[in-house]
């Protein structure tokens, strides 16, 4: 196997917003951010609906 890469994703779910963060653990300890979205629950909501027939 490779060598451990220490890559960590979050995500929050949240009432009115969805957050997901990937980054990377240095080796002081820190996070370096790699990428980061946030989508309204609206946007996402109202596409499941749609899907759904509604």
């Amino acid at each position: 196997m490779g060598a451990e890469k220490d890559i960590i994703i979050a995500v929050e779910l949240a009432s009115t917003a969805i957050r997901a963060i990937a980054g990377k653990r240095e080796p002081d300890g820190s996070m370096r951010q790699h990428r980061q979205d946030d989508t309204g629950t609206d946007s996402c909501c109202s596409q499941a609906e749609r899907e759904a027939g509604r």
